[in-house]
């Protein structure tokens, strides 16, 4: 059987929460006890992960080199 891995506390929280930062509450409750470990961290969701960073950043500058030349 997988272990299927935690999910991020941020896709579930209300917008208030979102708003506010509650949703980071129970990571700051571990953080205030002792100091938190890699292992405490939450796990990253595929928008924050760096392959989908550097590929919307690459379409980005593409069109900007675009805008650029065709202004020149």
């Amino acid at each position: 059987m997988d272990k299927e891995e935690p999910r991020h506390p941020y896709v579930g929280a209300n917008p208030i929460s979102k708003l506010f930062f509650c949703w980071l509450a129970p990571l700051f409750k571990i953080g205030y006890k002792r100091p938190l470990d890699f292992e405490d961290m939450y796990p990253l969701r595929n928008n924050d992960k760096t392959e989908y960073l550097v590929e919307h950043l690459a379409r980005f500058l593409i069109i900007i080199l675009n805008c650029l030349k065709a202004d020149s």
